[in-house]
């Protein structure tokens, strides 16, 4: 799973960084909007965490830009990381499209609770790891990833969104399985026999 950072303070970045890649993510640093953007859209980063200050837009308006554009589906979580803990800029990153915040002086422990809640609860995370990426149809456990059809799919979200654990469900289980009749099955070889 790939996490887009976005910051003009290398320090911070760095510190972002540590966080992410400790959780096991693949990290894509950009340091203005202009890099954030093109990474968002090339890269397809399942989170992104935005300083609000950037060079060129701001990360709050660079959310709101994510959020308006429909060409690539604008639902990337995003958690704004700000500088201080203005109500003014906090409410901002929530009206422009945020799913949540972390102030600059976060703990690694309350930045991983919070990018682990944030994918939890769209549907791309579960408690015992199990990732799902909607747009790519495949799911990750672990270091494994698989593709899987939209029934394969289908099956996987309960999994991955219930509360309690649930019982593994292996890829076998959604192939699709022909069943036939004795009937069917006589009028097949009857058919590949040239006798129907």
């Amino acid at each position: 799973m790939k996490m887009l950072i976005a910051g003009d303070d290398p320090s911070l970045a760095s510190q972002l960084c540590q966080v992410v890649e400790t959780l096991g993510y693949e990290v894509l640093l950009a340091s203005d909007s202009a890099s954030a953007l093109h990474s968002w859209r090339m890269d397809r980063p399942q989170l992104m965490l935005l300083g609000v200050a950037l060079q060129g837009v701001s990360g709050i308006d660079l959310c709101r830009q994510i959020r308006e554009d429909d060409s690539l589906g604008s639902d990337t979580p995003i958690i704004i990381v700000t500088a201080g803990s203005s109500e003014d800029e906090i409410i901002g990153g929530f009206v422009a499209g945020a799913d949540d915040y972390v102030s600059r002086s976060f703990s690694a422990s309350q930045l991983a609770a919070r990018i682990r809640a944030v994918l939890r609860r769209r549907g791309l995370l579960d408690e015992d790891g199990l990732e799902l990426a909607p747009r790519l149809t495949s799911w990750t456990q672990g270091a494994a990833t698989e593709p899987c059809d939209f029934t394969g799919f289908l099956a996987l979200v309960p999994a991955a969104t219930a509360p309690a654990p649930v019982i593994p469900i292996r890829p076998e289980a959604w192939m699709p399985v022909v069943v036939r009749t004795e009937h069917q099955e006589l009028h097949v070889r009857r058919r590949n026999l040239g006798c129907a």
